[in-house]
């Protein structure tokens, strides 16, 4: 009789057991709200079998401002500071178990990258912590610019990665 209860307490202990389920976080805008740098920009395109074709990476240290009002303003390196209007929305990955965000900042990667190795999004957005946003996208089939060239190259894909520190 104990061996059944004992078998029986066992199930119920593995049955019963719910995985710990993850709250949504904040939203983007209360999260990403407050001036912020562009750290580090980098970028590859590659081939249909993902061999890099062409890959850079810079330092803008740009000031990025995120309002709660889906704007943003950046001033670039050159002084020059422009609002854009950005939509975000939170996404659950069920195969990593984990919440993300995704943003899309209309007009601006195009415009601020000279419409050159950039993309406008929809970017995966990750908070490594309360300091780190982490930005990355891949793009199909872009063209992209190497420097001293004047026409555009082919790509299968192209990846997309922006740092942001926050000040």
């Amino acid at each position: 009789m104990k061996l059944r209860y004992i078998i029986l307490l066992l199930v119920i202990a593995f049955v019963g057991c719910k995985k710990d389920e993850t709250n949504p976080p904040e939203d983007f805008q209360t999260k990403a709200s407050g001036n912020w740098a562009i750290t580090k920009v980098s970028y590859y395109y590659a081939d249909d079998n993902e061999e890099s074709l062409y890959s850079d990476e810079f330092t803008p240290n740009s000031s990025v401002t995120f309002s709660g009002d889906n704007s943003v303003a950046i001033t670039d390196t050159n002084g020059v500071a422009k609002t854009y209007t950005y939509v975000a929305a939170t996404r659950y990955d069920r195969d990593a178990e984990i919440y993300y965000y995704e943003t899309t900042v209309r007009d601006l990667f195009t415009n601020y990258f000279a419409g050159k190795n950039g993309s406008d999004g929809p970017y995966k957005v990750k908070f490594a912590d309360n300091n780190t946003m982490l930005w990355n996208v891949e793009v199909s089939n872009p063209q992209y610019n190497v420097p001293g060239s004047s026409a555009a190259k082919p790509s299968h894909a192209g990846y997309f990665y922006i740092t942001f520190k926050r000040k």
